[in-house]
């Protein structure tokens, strides 16, 4: 009887220390992931004003108040400069002076700028824009579309 109380206790007690060793190891891992967390929300925080001086910089001003169709392709161009790689980066011709002639976006905001245009075919009409520029080429600098 004594050597199964022994048995007994000793695995009671391996198994507390495995317990007391998986919390321990919890305990730092969340301590890690909180620090990371912190780390990657301030890279996405200097990330996002970079993108942001970016389109400011590139966008050129405006003299004007945009119309409603305006607004709605310039929030589409700014939401798709992101970009991993240069096959990632078409030239998409806006016609609007306002938004600049051409502009880089990645290939899901082309579509979606696509299917906009064609959607307002009729509303659409250039403005200022000539075809001086055919034969500029986008590149991904800094996970951002440009025209080169």
């Amino acid at each position: 009887m004594v050597k199964w109380l022994g048995i007994a206790l000793i695995v009671l007690v391996s198994l507390a220390l495995v317990l007391l060793g998986l919390g321990y190891l919890l305990k730092e891992n969340k301590a890690e992931m909180t620090t990371l967390k912190y780390t990657l929300d301030q890279q996405a925080h200097q990330k996002k004003i970079e993108q942001q001086k970016l389109l400011n910089r590139k966008t050129p001003p405006l003299s004007q108040s945009l119309s409603s169709v305006e607004q709605s392709l310039q929030y589409v161009i700014s939401a798709n400069l992101s970009c991993q790689t240069n096959k990632q980066c078409v030239v998409f011709k806006t016609g609007r002076n306002a938004l600049g002639c051409n502009v880089a976006v990645n290939t899901t905001g082309a579509i979606i700028l696509i299917k906009v245009a064609s959607d307002l075919k009729n509303t659409l009409s250039v403005q200022g824009c000539t075809d001086r520029y055919l034969s500029q080429s986008t590149a991904c600098v800094k996970q951002n579309c440009l025209i080169e």
